[in-house]
């Protein structure tokens, strides 16, 4: 039995973390593209972690920023729900 490895391009695994940054379900983006909700975590970390695209640390920083207002409209956005 042999194992075949997939490998993935950077431009894939940008569109699939940005889609996760911008509120998709980890799970759900998983689910559809066949790959395991551990690896898109990964990449995500490696993308806020600017190994993708650059390693200043301006750039880092900016990341962990978009990072921070996805997840605070998220929690807006919850708690709209919520009120009405």
């Amino acid at each position: 039995m042999s194992s075949h490895r997939r490998k993935y391009t950077k431009d894939f695994k940008v569109e699939i973390v940005e889609g996760i940054l911008k509120g998709r379900n980890i799970l759900e983006v998983a689910r559809e593209n066949e790959i395991y909700p551990g690896l898109i975590s990964k990449w995500k970390r490696q993308y806020l972690e600017g190994e993708f695209h650059g390693t200043k640390a301006s750039d880092i920083e900016l990341k962990k920023l978009k990072l921070k207002i996805c997840e605070l409209e998220q929690m807006i956005g919850k708690q709209a729900l919520t009120v009405l």
